[in-house]
């Protein structure tokens, strides 16, 4: 009874605890962090953007500048053509324009920023970034395009429920011995005065009770000694008596 609360409490607080990690808290700030390096690698290529378009400057920048190789990096032309991408499976698309959400909003001069999270059943992270090159007079060079893959999220997301989970089974095997104190404590002094009610209803003699245990169990046990009292005390005026 004290430990099935708390059995059934921990997981629905823990899968909660999970979601909102990773919905409202790592999502999130890993799409902030992939918005930062776009936005930094954008500034150095609008610094040499006379270079947009070389792929030694390409590989020389990702070289300098992509501390997480997890990031998958694609330069686009203007117009969404892929001049270069990091991934070497990807290289045979050099030359093919891409088609995707939110290129015309890049297009536009705005840092387009995606993220999708389906949840703890099919745990999917993938996060993606179109940041706009801008020259000095304002010009479109060209469009960094960085995404973290859902591979990388959905590692990172195995780590955490695998710490989550580490953590319930220490907190269940924590919730468990307490309650077993618990009931220890509340059960035996309950089981003294069981057997003092028994002992007074047979006709015979008691000793009072010590008095230990939680507040409810002792004010318990004091009402049975105070019963207990008065039971001997009328017992021994009726022996006078006769």
């Amino acid at each position: 009874s004290h430990i099935l609360p708390f059995l059934i409490l921990l997981p629905i607080m823990g899968i909660a605890t999970i979601y909102i990690v990773e919905s409202r808290v790592l999502i999130p700030q890993i799409a902030r962090d992939l918005e930062s390096e776009a936005r930094l690698l954008a500034q150095l290529s609008s610094i040499q953007y006379n270079q947009w378009g070389s792929q030694l400057y390409y590989q020389y920048v990702l070289g300098r500048l992509r501390p997480n190789p997890e990031i998958q990096v694609m330069f686009l032309s203007p117009k969404g053509q892929i001049l270069y991408t990091s991934e070497a499976d990807e290289l045979p698309l050099i030359g093919y324009y891409l088609q995707m959400e939110g290129l015309e909003e890049a297009r536009s001069g705005q840092s387009v920023v995606y993220s999708e999270y389906t949840g703890l059943l099919l745990p999917y992270g993938e996060i993606e970034v179109l940041q706009p090159v801008l020259s000095d007079q304002g010009d479109l060079i060209g469009i960094i395009r960085m995404v973290y893959p859902n591979a990388a999220a959905g590692e990172l997301f195995r780590l955490l429920r695998n710490l989550m989970l580490a953590l319930w089974i220490v907190g269940l095997a924590a919730g468990a011995i307490l309650a077993l104190i618990l009931a220890v404590n509340i059960g035996k002094p309950v089981m003294q005065v069981t057997r003092a009610i028994y002992v007074v209803a047979g006709g015979e003699h008691s000793q009072p009770l010590d008095e230990y245990g939680p507040q409810e169990v002792r004010n318990l046990v004091r009402a049975i000694n105070y019963l207990v009292g008065r039971l001997n005390s009328l017992e021994q005026a009726r022996r006078e008596l006769l």
